[in-house]
């Protein structure tokens, strides 16, 4: 029997960080692939405001994402402000 493939809606969020540069990513990566899975993520730290990009089916809790990121010192505010 032939199953066809699943298309599953994905949604990219951004954020701006304070995540700066590649040791600081390095230090939120298992955090980050832990919430939202490895390649689903990434930060522009060229980017003026070090947007932080999620790729998720569901939206991903801003409380929930600064709280991982919190204990290893880093904070995320939505784009859109």
């Amino acid at each position: 029997m032939f199953l066809p493939l699943l298309k599953y809606k994905s949604m990219t969020t951004t954020y701006f960080s304070n995540i700066n540069c590649a040791a600081c990513v390095a230090k939120v990566t298992p955090a980050l692939n832990e919430l939202v899975g490895a390649d689903k993520w990434q930060v522009d730290t060229s980017a003026r405001n070090k947007v932080l990009s999620l790729v998720a089916e569901e939206p991903v809790s801003l409380d929930l994402l600064n709280e991982k990121l919190a204990s290893l010192g880093y904070k995320v505010r939505p784009a859109s402000e």
